[in-house]
């Protein structure tokens, strides 16, 4: 009886798992299987990089893998540009019986989800235990916020009538009325000592906001990029706020991309480190299950030449506590107020702000924009049209020239978050950006 052909596309991650080796042999010692191996192209470049990074033994772990593969003439290099873009394999697929992706990583079981009514003969596994474990659909949950419906625990008051605020950390504190910054969910003061007081506006000086900064008092975060609420205000014995450090000599990223990031000694190297510096922050924040929520470039402050902070972290989504506002030209999706105070937001909801503010800041304008469309907030269509090639190119205007400055990968992940809504994670983008720098400083 004639064996039936078989694919496995492995991705990089499933070489380093338990025993892998064990689970080889059970594959190939299938007497009605005839197995065949495909790996990423770019699979190169990462061996390459974990030898660059003294990681040798990951890089000759997978280098090991890949001979055995070769000396049996049954390896095959299929292009995926980072799990975007699907044709190549498609393509290649096709010729096999039977096709098992095998991965460790969600991204990539989301990437090839979307192919299996197109191609029948498709599984997806993970390897735990030397056992391949089929990946299986989750339902994706709205979970919901701590809320209350009537606020009866803290009384409203009148901010601008308030003079003097009590901190029981730092005592009595004056507000500084003419140095005033407003917000979407209160007013910013000067006062003694490099703090600052932000005092809620009374529609969010309410009960779920005071638990929060409780819990926020409680949490063990020691970031200094990240601008902490240090301890909670009261006027009268209620409820005002909080008080937090005062960031001084930097600018906000809209002023920053105003002033072409041309501050100081600053060079167009020092863009991508300063995306770098805020991406680690953000990374930071997520792997202690917290969100940024309100993410803007009002919120993200530069301090030449490259420290990037992160403040008005009142807002942030702590556990089960909502972040209640947000700026529309930096959320994928308009939320309404109810949304906004039920709902909580989730990690995806974070890349759409993350994407935008880093291509901002790259490019000095707008995913968006083209003639009709030239401001950065400007919203208009939300169509993305810079190319991924400069074939056909024409002309080169310098908003073309600072997009292919980036490397092929950076494009690769804007290019396909914008068009398609594929999400390229924090460590990648992290990573990519460490190696672009690194060859740039030679």
């Amino acid at each position: 009886m004639a064996k039936l052909n078989r694919l496995y596309f492995i991705d990089e991650g499933v070489f380093s798992t338990d025993k892998f080796y064990s689970l080889l042999e059970i594959l190939l010692d299938d007497p009605k299987i005839e197995p065949y191996f495909a790996v990423d192209r770019e699979i190169q470049n990462d061996i390459n990089n974990f030898l660059s990074m003294g990681l040798y033994d990951d890089a000759y772990n997978i280098q090991t893998y890949l001979y055995f593969f070769a000396n049996r003439r049954k390896l095959e290099y299929i292009t995926t540009s980072g799990f975007l873009d699907l044709e190549d394999f498609l393509q290649k697929a096709t010729k096999y019986n039977e096709v098992y992706v095998l991965t460790q990583q969600e991204k990539v079981y989301d990437a090839f989800k979307g192919l299996k009514s197109k191609m029948p003969v498709l599984k997806i596994y993970s390897v735990r235990h030397r056992n391949l474990v089929e990946w299986k659909e989750t339902e994706k949950t709205i979970y919901k916020a701590f809320y209350v419906e009537n606020d009866k625990y803290v009384n409203g008051l009148n901010i601008d009538k308030i003079d003097y605020v009590y901190s029981p950390k730092y005592g009595y504190l004056k507000l500084e009325k003419s140095k005033a910054v407003s917000g979407g969910e209160g007013t910013c003061y000067k006062t003694y000592n490099g703090f600052f007081v932000k005092l809620y506006n009374k529609n969010h000086l309410n009960y779920v906001n005071l638990k929060k900064l409780q819990k926020m008092m409680e949490m063990d975060i020691s970031n200094d990029f990240v601008l902490w609420p240090l301890d909670i205000v009261y006027y009268n014995n209620n409820f005002a706020g909080y008080v937090m450090k005062e960031l001084k000599g930097a600018y906000n990223i809209d002023d920053m991309r105003d002033l072409g990031f041309r501050v100081g000694d600053m060079s167009p190297l020092d863009r991508y480190k300063i995306c770098l510096h805020f991406l680690k922050t953000v990374d930071y924040l997520h792997r202690k299950n917290i969100l940024v929520g309100d993410m803007k470039p009002d919120n993200i402050m530069v301090k030449p030449p490259r420290s990037v902070y992160i403040i008005d972290s009142g807002s942030f989504q702590i556990e089960d506590y909502c972040c209640p506002v947000c700026h529309p030209s930096y959320t994928e999706k308009v939320y309404t107020g109810k949304e906004l105070r039920q709902n909580l937001r989730t990690i995806e909801d974070e890349y759409f702000p993350i994407n935008r503010i880093l291509f901002e800041m790259l490019m000095l304008k707008s995913p968006f924009y083209n003639k009709e469309n030239i401001e950065v907030n400007e919203e208009g269509n939300r169509k993305f049209e810079y190319p991924m090639s400069k074939d056909n190119l024409t002309s080169m205007p310098m908003h073309l020239k600072l997009w292919f400055a980036m490397s092929d990968k950076m494009r690769e992940y804007f290019y396909y978050y914008f068009t398609q809504g594929k999400i390229t994670y924090l460590s990648e983008w992290i990573r990519e950006l460490e190696l672009f720098i690194k060859q740039k400083e030679g």
